[in-house]
């Protein structure tokens, strides 16, 4: 993520907490958000290593089956 397009959108409480909840997530050890691995900046950009998901995430699929059916969001969001 580039510093300035952050700061552009004014994204940095976003940021710090998606970085949060990521670290929350690998030690409480659950399964189904994707682990982060490390994370690291530049004087340009922010950098978040996480495992790599081969299926892709959540956008993608919306991008492709357009909404999900009830059943399927209680998956996904539980």
């Amino acid at each position: 993520m580039f510093k300035k397009d952050i700061k552009k959108k004014n994204k940095k409480c976003q940021v710090d907490n998606e970085k949060k909840i990521l670290k929350e997530a690998v030690t409480q050890n659950i399964k189904f958000i994707v682990h982060l691995h490390s994370t690291f900046r530049t004087d340009d950009a922010l950098y978040i290593d996480m495992e790599y998901c081969s299926g892709g995430d959540l956008r993608e699929l919306l991008d492709v089956i357009g909404v999900l059916e009830e059943w399927e969001a209680k998956v996904w969001f539980a």
